[in-house]
């Protein structure tokens, strides 16, 4: 595969396919999620398991430009803008993430695994999972098998991103073998149930505690190195990023992954989750989202079915008063070492022969010694666990539906932890492992009620062993009750 560089600049192509690229992101996503099970026809540059996992992203990037307005649209897998900004630009971001995630598998035996342990099978409401079949029917080989995760937005028309990936990876340019895709969870709504658990009690703190299985290589975002140079500087992010590991040598500094990157992952799966529900049953569209994540800034004081459950801005009820107020949110992120989960950085990252070579180096085969980056990755300790604490209120039952199923998306991969996310990094599964209850009273006694679970059990089951028969189904009928709630003179 030949991909030399293009010098869309001379033109102003490269503004133009940019713009084209974020306004669509903006103005026209489906709020669907699609996986593409594919395996590489080719091997290029000779590369390690991990090098190859970070390049694949530009691998099928730079394989893109060859289908039908590939070079157009190919900026739909991350796009920066780096010149000044002009009238079009006004307003937009000047960067925006892949709309595809990459998880890079080398053997069918793991790609199988990965499928069995997906927890949206359940959402499928016993429908087979396309992949299943078509990995029965696959041969085994040496070739690697990549996984694509789709956010899907419309292009020209009722063109989508997905039909046009699709047709792409059917046709005799790619070099990613089609196998099969599906949508990922299956459409909804579910049926609205109002019913409401008669042994869940809003009067008692539910702690839920969910033992953390990264599925592949964790970056926190800031190197080792990089925060020395920040360190003694309060209030400077790349040294919160780290933790003092040595209170008899506070010089001594190692890498942790943060609470607040785990609670600001689930505040992004609730958000579309609840969004997606909205949009779905008509109470919503993309003039009128309904959670703050997607509103403009000039709608941010409307009420918000998110906020209830984590937390923010209240909307201010009558104008001319002063700054509005903030509501507590109902769920607590904690770990164990209170505001960190400790880990070890990946050996040897700093040697020559573990750089990383972008797609271009491996296409034109260049020896590793001329690459341009070292990953600084992050190994967590062993039965490292995530507690969230649901507090009680009026909208507890609501928070624990979303925690769980937000849990589930996660798990799944679309929503992912750290930098790299779109190269494959990040993904980490999260096991319901024990649930504790009680009131107030009970836990300063140290008597909740506890039950334990295995640790196969997903979020959705997590939700129907608390009670809750349909967690979708319960969900959205808490929402429409709270969006209807907020139209009421």
């Amino acid at each position: 595969m030949k991909c030399p560089p293009i010098n869309e600049r001379e033109n102003r192509q490269f503004e133009t396919y940019q713009h084209q690229a974020v306004t669509a992101i903006l103005e026209r996503s489906t709020f669907e999620h699609y996986c593409f099970l594919t395996r590489l026809t080719k091997t290029l540059g000779n590369p390690r398991p991990e090098e190859l996992a970070f390049a694949v992203k530009g691998l099928l990037r730079c394989n893109f430009r060859q289908a039908p307005q590939g070079t157009e649209w190919r900026r739909l897998f991350g796009t920066t803008k780096r010149r000044k900004h002009n009238n079009n630009w006004k307003g937009l971001p000047l960067s925006w993430r892949s709309r595809v995630l990459f998880h890079t598998l080398p053997t069918i035996k793991e790609v199988k695994e990965v499928i069995s342990l997906c927890p949206l099978q359940l959402w499928r409401w016993e429908q087979p999972c396309p992949h299943v079949a078509s990995l029965n029917c696959a041969h085994a080989d040496d070739k690697p098998w990549v996984l694509l995760q789709v956010e899907d937005v419309k292009l020209d028309g009722d063109t989508t991103f997905s039909a046009k990936l699709r047709d792409f990876l059917q046709g005799d340019e790619s070099i990613f073998h089609y196998h099969s895709d599906c949508q990922c969870p299956q459409p909804f709504p579910s049926p609205l149930n109002s019913q409401t658990s008669k042994h869940f009690s809003r009067a008692e703190t539910v702690q839920i505690t969910w033992q953390l299985e990264p599925a592949s290589l964790l970056h926190t975002g800031v190197s080792l190195d990089f925060a020395k140079a920040f360190f003694g500087q309060k209030g400077e992010p790349h040294s919160r990023n780290l933790r003092l590991s040595h209170p008899q040598n506070p010089a001594q500094l190692t890498p942790a992954l943060l609470v607040s990157s785990l609670k600001g992952v689930f505040r992004s799966a609730m958000a579309w989750l609840l969004e997606k529900i909205a949009r779905d049953n008509g109470w919503a569209d993309q003039q009128h989202p309904c959670t703050s994540d997607y509103r403009s800034e000039k709608d941010q004081n409307l009420r918000c079915p998110l906020r209830a459950i984590l937390g923010g801005p209240l909307p201010v009820e009558l104008s001319g008063q002063g700054t509005e107020k903030s509501e507590k949110g109902l769920i607590r992120f904690l770990a164990p070492h209170g505001s960190y989960f400790s880990g070890q950085v990946r050996e040897n990252w700093q040697k020559e022969e573990n750089r990383f070579r972008f797609a271009r180096k491996l296409l034109q085969d260049r020896q590793r010694d001329q690459a341009l980056l070292r990953i600084e990755t992050l190994k967590l300790a062993e039965n490292s666990c995530l507690v969230t604490e649901i507090t009680p209120g009026r909208h507890t039952p609501a928070a624990l539906l979303a925690l769980c199923l937000a849990a589930d998306l996660i798990s799944a991969g679309f929503f992912r932890v750290g930098r790299f996310t779109s190269r494959g990094f990040g993904v980490i599964r999260l096991r319901p492992v024990q649930v504790a209850c009680g009131t107030l009273a009970n836990y300063l006694e140290g008597q909740p009620r506890t039950q334990d679970f295995p640790a196969d059990l997903t979020g959705l089951e997590l939700a129907q062993e608390l009670c809750f028969n349909d967690p979708l189904g319960q969900l959205a009928a808490w929402l429409r009750e709270f969006l209807l709630a907020g139209k009421k003179p």
